[in-house]
C-alpha cells in the first residue's frame, strides 16, 4: 500500500511525511492514527498543485493541517477506541501551540469546529485503509 512507511526513531515528532513518504516513530502513542495523519498528508502532496499551494499559501496549508489532523481524529477513534471530542481538542490545542503561528488568529473552538466539518471526509479515508492501518497497531 502506498505511501511508503519506514519505522524510524524521530526526535520532537511522532511521524513526518514527504510526497509519498512516511516516517514514523515505532513508540508513536496510537500508532495507526499517526500514520493515518501522516499518509493522508504524504498522498496529497503527491499532486504537484496541492504541494505548491501548501507552500506558499497559508490558508491552503492551514486548510491541509486540519484536515491531516482530522485524519488521526478519526483514526484515533476508529482504530484505537479514543474519544473522539477529547482527541480533536488536544490536536487543536497543538496545532494553536505550533506550527510557527499558522494558527495564532483562530482559537480552539474555531480550530474544533473546521476539524469538525472535514470529519465525514477525514472518516471514509480511515475506513477505505482501515485493513491497512490496522498493521501498525
Amino acid at each position: 500500500m502506498f505511501p511508503i512507511v519506514i519505522r524510524r526513531r524521530l526526535e520532537g515528532a511522532n511521524g513526518r511525511n514527504w510526497p509519498g513518504l512516511v516516517l514514523l516513530d515505532p513508540s508513536a502513542p496510537y500508532p495507526a492514527a499517526v500514520l493515518a495523519q501522516e499518509a493522508w498528508e504524504a498522498m496529497h502532496k503527491l499532486n504537484p498543485a496541492n504541494l505548491l499551494r501548501i507552500r506558499i499559501s497559508p490558508d491552503w496549508r492551514r486548510d491541509f493541517e486540519i484536515m491531516g489532523h482530522e485524519v488521526e481524529v478519526q483514526a484515533a477513534a476508529l482504530l484505537h477506541g479514543v474519544s473522539a471530542p477529547a482527541y480533536r481538542a488536544r490536536e487543536a490545542e497543538t496545532m494553536r501551540a505550533g506550527y510557527a503561528g499558522l494558527f495564532a488568529e483562530m482559537g480552539p473552538a474555531e480550530i474544533i469546529a473546521a476539524m469538525t466539518a472535514r470529519s465525514r471526509d477525514a472518516r471514509s479515508f480511515v475506513i477505505a485503509r482501515s485493513k491497512w492501518l490496522s498493521d501498525f497497531l
